[in-house]
C-alpha cells in the first residue's frame, strides 16, 4: 500500500496535532468518566501516534503504518486498518 499523508508527517504528527487531539480526548475522557477501568477493551480507531491513555486494553487502528509504529512504542495493540472497513469480526 502506498504512503498515507499521514506517513509523510508522522515525524511531525505530534507536534502539528497534540494540541488539538488532546482537547477531544478531554471531551471524550469527562462522557466517559466512571465507566472504564484497567480492564476494559478499548478500540482506539484514528489512532494516530496515541495520545489517549485510556487505561484500558487498547487497540488502536490506523491506516498510516508510521504513526502505528509510534503507537505501539506506547504499549498498546496496533493494528493497520480504517474506520470504514475495520478488519474485525462482529460480536
Amino acid at each position: 500500500m502506498s504512503p498515507t499523508y499521514y506517513d509523510t508527517i508522522a515525524s511531525s504528527y505530534d507536534e502539528l496535532y497534540q494540541e488539538e487531539q488532546l482537547a477531544k480526548i478531554v471531551i471524550i475522557k469527562q462522557q466517559l468518566q466512571g465507566k472504564l477501568n484497567p480492564k476494559t477493551t478499548i478500540l482506539d480507531v484514528g489512532c494516530g501516534s496515541y495520545f489517549a491513555d485510556w487505561q484500558g486494553i487498547v487497540t488502536g487502528i490506523d491506516p498510516s503504518n508510521a504513526l502505528l509504529k509510534q503507537a505501539a512504542k506506547k504499549g498498546i495493540k496496533i493494528v493497520f486498518g480504517v474506520a470504514e472497513n475495520l478488519p474485525f469480526k462482529d460480536k
